[in-house]
């Protein structure tokens, strides 16, 4: 994360950055503000499960652009400037992280999933499970989270026996 590599990928100078944006902590704050948002266009096909594939699938590839890149360079400036990375949480990972939740919720109230899941530790394992293929490059992406949901969701499975899947 320099001032210089950000004005040579853009093909301008570092006066050009520094006259838009006074430090590299408003670059970046920058940068994060402007991925795009689409929170709110969560799937909802009648399966929960289905729709936290779908859901974690759609992101994917957001991340694989630009996500990860940005989010270990947030992490590696942290200790300087604290602000980047939480800016980063709060306009990319939490709105999804909460939109997750909905997923799930919506599982519990059609009976897919136990009324007593913990859905945010749920999530988290959900994300995590994302974000150590990555790093792991343990197979397709896509087949992970698909696994990655069905080893989960014998955790979150309701009693029932219906899983929205039928």
């Amino acid at each position: 994360m320099s001032v210089e590599g950000v004005a040579a990928a853009a093909g301008v100078g570092k006066t050009a950055i520094y006259r838009r944006y006074p430090s590299k902590a408003e670059l970046a704050a920058a940068a994060v503000r402007s991925l795009r948002d689409d929170v709110g266009l969560t799937p909802n096909t009648g399966s929960a499960r289905t729709d936290i594939i779908e859901m974690l699938a759609s992101f994917q590839p957001a991340l694989e652009r630009a996500g990860f890149a940005m989010f270990g360079a947030l992490l590696v400036e942290a200790r300087r400037n604290p602000r980047l990375l939480e800016t980063f949480r709060k306009r990319i990972f939490r709105p999804r992280r909460r939109e997750a939740i909905k997923v799930l919720q919506r599982g519990v109230e059609r009976g897919e999933i136990r009324a007593d899941a913990d859905l945010d530790v749920a999530v988290d394992a959900l994300i995590g499970s994302v974000l150590a293929n990555h790093v792991m490059a343990s197979g397709d992406p896509r087949q992970r989270i698909e696994q990655a949901v069905e080893t989960i969701w014998g955790g979150l499975r309701s009693d029932s026996g219906t899983d929205g899947c039928d």
